[in-house]
């Protein structure tokens, strides 16, 4: 069962997955996806390990071409181009790993110019001045000449999405981008994927195992099972829907997750619907 989804307009959409399966070996990892997301767009795709995520990441991400359908951005074929136009379309996505994936060679301040270098086509100093904005704008004047492996993990997310916004793209593609940090550096993180989708009208993809960021983060949220969606719709909706399905995958972990985080330990002993003062 799905919500509600009648405001959804293909027309619009920067972003558009039609009809995607992915197939191993006889085995079918992800079937008939269907994902749509429109300008200033925060969308969470969330699902547990074996759901399908990862491989959807892929697809989207230029990694993997499914074996039926079709993925559209800005309403061209991702996959049905030459590698040169294929290239250009995948330059309006920004992509953020749950690693960070930071060259440990590289300091901060190069791993945000690389791809101003490799990809920007600008000048040196045109791009040393969109790292410079990306440093302030993500609070990292102090760390900009140190290597990944003297950061915190909060400090490798935050880099990871300084690069990844680099050349200013319209979509921002992330792959559990909360994974492992405290409920401080996560609401950082809302905060700012609340400012690019506001103010810049940055479409944002969430891909995420924590019922929580879900639902914190996704205006639109998408339900994965067993390589299928079997829910779409706003948050408020997917709440209220009594399907067996959506009860197992998601429900109850989210359920799970709300007795857990008022326990010791969690999110530095604050649960998620306390305030917390943003640095």
């Amino acid at each position: 069962m799905t919500a509600p989804s009648s405001d959804l307009d293909k027309t619009t959409a920067v972003l558009r997955v039609d009809g995607v399966s992915v197939d191993y070996d006889g085995l079918t990892a992800l079937r008939d996806a269907e994902l749509t997301v429109r300008p200033g767009e925060v969308t969470a795709i969330f699902g547990e390990s074996g759901s399908g995520k990862s491989v959807l990441f892929r697809c989207l991400t230029g990694l993997e071409r499914p074996t039926r359908g079709r993925i559209y951005i800005h309403d061209q074929d991702l996959y049905a181009t030459t590698e040169q136009k294929r290239l250009g379309l995948l330059r309006h996505l920004g992509v953020a790993h749950q690693t960070g994936a930071l060259l440990k060679s590289l300091s901060v301040f190069e791993n945000i110019l690389l791809p101003l270098r490799e990809l920007g086509g600008v000048s040196l100093n045109t791009a040393q001045r969109r790292v410079d904005e990306l440093v302030e704008r993500f609070k990292l004047d102090d760390f900009a000449r140190l290597f990944p492996a003297q950061l915190s993990l909060g400090l490798v997310k935050r880099v990871a999405l300084a690069r990844a916004l680099a050349l200013e793209p319209q979509i921002l593609v992330c792959d559990d981008i909360f994974l492992g940090l405290t409920w401080s550096d996560q609401l950082k993180i809302f905060d700012l994927f609340a400012d690019l989708s506001q103010s810049r009208q940055t479409s944002i993809v969430v891909l995420t195992p924590a019922p929580e960021v879900a639902l914190k983060v996704g205006g639109r949220l998408v339900i994965l099972d067993r390589g299928r969606v079997i829910a779409s719709g706003r948050p408020d909706d997917i709440m209220r829907l009594a399907d067996p399905a959506v009860e197992r995958v998601f429900h109850s972990h989210l359920r799970a997750f709300e007795v857990g985080a008022v326990l010791p330990g969690r999110h530095g002993d604050r649960t998620p619907s306390e305030p917390e003062a943003l640095t």
